[in-house]
């Protein structure tokens, strides 16, 4: 099914502001947009699916190595910045904290892990509790 960046808005139950940012963002289109009347994208809607789950896998990877690198930077804040000195909060009440925001993020980010499967980080600072 192909359409304009509006029809494409309702298929995919969107604002066609966001169509438009997929589109600036790389989205693939039949024939561009210009100026005017009748001159609106045309977008293969399937396409724009597959390229639509192409950039969530990719920005899930992402994700998972940003999770990686906080869970790596609050580890060593942990064991070599004095944290208790400079907050006043335990290492394990930091830590219980760090973990609610952890969870968050995976449960925004659809992430789902096992005990087995966490990132090093993470279970590096499992172990402060």
């Amino acid at each position: 099914m192909t359409g304009t960046p509006h029809q494409a808005a309702r298929y995919f139950q969107k604002d066609p502001a966001t169509i438009r940012r997929w589109i600036t963002a790389g989205a693939p289109v039949l024939r561009p947009g210009g100026k005017g009347p009748g001159r609106s994208a045309l977008l293969d809607f399937q396409e724009v699916e597959q390229w639509r789950g192409q950039a969530v896998q990719a920005a899930a990877e992402q994700a998972g190595d940003i999770f990686e690198q906080v869970a790596r930077a609050f580890q060593e804040t942990i064991q070599h910045d004095r944290i208790e000195d400079r907050t006043g909060v335990s290492k394990a009440q930091a830590v219980s904290v760090f973990m609610l925001v952890f969870d968050r993020l995976c449960r925004e980010h659809r992430r789902h892990y096992s005990i087995d499967t966490l990132p090093e980080g993470i279970r590096a600072l499992m172990r402060v509790l």
